[in-house]
C-alpha cells in the first residue's frame, strides 16, 4: 500500500489548485496536483448550521492572534487512475468534500473571483441547491457581522498584508486506489456527515465504471442511487437489514445478525464459485447474482429496490407495517427477504397466494417463540430462505414450505399476545381449528400429508 501522509496550509492547498500545478511540498515530496471531485462522491450536503458552525469556528480562529496554527480536520486524497501519465493524474477528494466546498464559497463571497473548487461540475441536483443556498446564506451573515471581522475573514482566507493565511491547516492522505482511502477514511469526519457504507459501496462501483471506460453511463446510475439515498433510513435498512443479510444466510456464510454484517465487503468482492459448485441452482442467480464492478452492480440494485416497493405498495404488506413490536418488525423483514426472492424467480407465479403462504411459514416464529432476537431471525432464515431461493418450480416451494409448517407446528408454541394476535386477525381464522386446517380449506391449498396417506391406500 503506498500512502504519503502529511500536513499542508490551506493557502497552499488552495492555490496549487487554482494553479493546476505540481509543485513539491516543501516539508516532502508529495507532487500536488489539481484536486477535483470524483464523479462517485456524494452530494454536497451541508446545511446552513453546518455552515454556520464552519464560520463561527473561523471567526474565533481570525480574532485570535494567539493561534499561530489551526488543524480544520483531515483529507483523504486518490490518484485520478483513468489515465497511465502521471503528470496527467489528480487528486480526487475522497473525504473532505463538504468543508473544501464551503471554504471554496467563503472565498468567492470574501473577494468574488476565488477560482478554488468553483471550476467542478456538480452533477447532483442536491449539490447545485445547497451550493447556491450556502453562497447566499455567507452573504447574509458577512452582511451581519462588524466590517472589521470580515477584514480579518479576508486576512486568514485569503491573503493580505497583514496576512494571516497561514494559520489554516489539513492533515492529509494520500493514496494510490480507492481501496486504500477507505481503509483510511476518517469515519467520525470531523465537523461533517459521515459516509455510510452504502456511500462506499456506491464509490467502489462508480469507481469501477470509469475504469471500464463507461463514464457516459455514470450520470444516469449516480442519480438511481441518490434518488435512493434520499431516505436514508430506507436505503440503510435496504442494505443492512434485507439484501446483505438474506444473501450471507442463503449461503450460511455468517452467524453473525443482521445490521452487524460487512456490507461493504459483500457487495464489493465476488461470491466464491465453490458456492455454486456444490449447490443446485438455475442459471438466474438471482439475489445471489456476484459483481465485477460497474454496471452489473447497479442493475442489481435496481432491481430488488423495484421488487422491494412493490411489496410494500401491495395491501395485504401494507396491513404487516402496521403491526408494532421489534421481534415482529424483524419476522416482517425476513418475510420482506423471502418475497422478493419469490418475486424474482416467479415473476408470473400466483404471487397473492404465496404471500399467504409465505406468511403463514414466516411468521410461525411468533406463534412458538415468547421474544424473537436477531438471533432467533437469523437461525429461522437459514432454514426457510434456501427452501425459496433453489426451488426451481413452484410446486416445489409449495410442498416445501409446507413440509415447513408442519415440522414447526409440531413445536411447542407460547401463549398468543400483542402482535401475534393482529397477525391471526389478517391470516387465521379464529373460528377454525388449527392454521394449516385453515390455509386448507379457504384457500384450497393440496394438504401433501393427507395426499400420501391417500396414495398409500390406492
Amino acid at each position: 500500500m503506498s500512502v504519503e501522509i502529511g500536513t499542508i496550509k490551506f493557502q497552499e492547498l488552495k492555490e496549487k489548485s487554482e494553479q493546476e500545478s505540481e509543485q513539491k511540498l516543501k516539508q516532502d515530496e508529495v507532487s500536488w496536483k489539481e484536486l477535483c471531485i470524483p464523479s462517485y462522491q456524494r452530494p454536497y450536503a451541508w446545511g446552513e448550521k453546518q455552515v454556520e458552525i464552519l464560520l463561527n469556528d473561523l471567526k474565533e480562529i481570525a480574532e485570535n492572534d494567539e493561534i499561530s496554527s489551526y488543524l480544520l480536520g483531515s483529507l483523504i486524497l486518490c490518484k485520478t487512475q483513468d489515465n497511465e501519465l502521471e503528470q496527467d493524474k489528480k487528486l480526487e477528494i475522497v473525504d473532505g468534500q463538504q468543508r473544501l466546498v464551503t471554504l471554496a464559497l467563503i472565498c468567492r463571497v470574501l473577494d468574488g473571483n476565488s477560482e478554488f473548487l468553483m471550476k467542478e461540475a456538480f452533477p447532483h441536483a442536491e449539490s447545485k441547491k445547497n451550493i447556491q443556498n450556502n453562497f447566499l446564506y455567507i452573504q447574509e451573515w458577512f452582511k451581519r457581522i462588524d466590517e472589521s471581522i470580515k477584514g480579518k475573514f479576508v486576512s486568514l482566507l485569503i491573503g493580505d498584508d497583514n496576512s494571516k493565511k497561514d494559520k489554516i491547516e489539513f492533515v492529509y492522505i494520500i493514496v494510490e486506489n480507492l481501496n486504500d482511502a477507505f481503509v483510511f477514511f476518517d469515519s467520525a469526519n470531523s465537523r461533517g456527515k459521515k459516509l455510510e457504507d452504502y456511500d462506499l459501496i456506491k464509490a467502489y462501483h462508480l469507481r469501477e465504471i470509469v475504469a471500464k471506460k463507461q463514464e457516459c453511463l455514470i450520470p444516469y446510475y449516480a442519480k438511481l442511487f441518490e434518488e435512493m439515498a434520499k431516505d436514508s433510513k430506507y436505503l440503510k435498512l435496504f442494505f443492512e437489514q434485507i439484501l446483505t443479510p438474506m444473501r450471507l444466510w442463503i449461503r450460511d456464510r455468517s452467524d453473525l445478525i443482521a445490521g452487524a454484517m460487512n456490507i461493504y465487503d459483500e457487495f464489493c468482492h465476488e461470491i466464491p464459485k465453490s458456492f455454486f459448485r456444490i449447490n443446485r441452482s438455475s442459471q438466474n442467480m438471482g439475489i445471489l447474482s456476484s459483481f465485477s464492478g460497474g454496471i452489473d452492480f447497479f442493475t442489481f440494485l435496481e432491481k430488488y429496490d423495484n421488487l422491494l416497493k412493490i411489496l410494500k405498495d401491495n395491501g395485504f404488506y401494507k396491513k404487516l407495517e402496521k403491526i408494532g413490536g421489534s421481534g415482529f418488525g424483524y419476522a416482517r423483514n425476513l418475510y420482506a427477504m423471502a418475497m422478493m426472492i419469490y418475486l424474482d424467480k416467479f415473476p408470473q407465479g400466483r404471487s397473492d397466494y404465496m404471500m399467504l403462504l409465505l406468511a403463514r411459514s414466516i411468521f410461525e416464529i411468533r406463534f412458538h417463540k415468547q421474544v424473537i432476537y436477531q438471533a432467533t431471525i437469523r437461525d429461522y432464515a437459514k432454514e426457510v430462505l434456501p427452501l425459496v431461493y433453489f426451488a426451481e418450480f413452484e410446486e416445489e416451494l409449495e410442498y416445501s414450505l409446507f413440509v415447513f409448517i408442519e415440522k414447526k407446528d409440531k413445536e411447542k408454541r407460547q401463549e398468543v399476545d400483542g402482535g401475534k394476535e393482529e397477525y391471526l386477525k389478517l391470516v387465521k381464522s379464529t373460528e377454525s381449528g388449527t392454521e394449516s386446517e385453515y390455509l386448507y380449506s379457504k384457500y384450497k391449498i393440496p394438504n401433501h400429508r393427507e395426499s400420501k396417506k391417500k396414495n398409500k391406500k390406492e
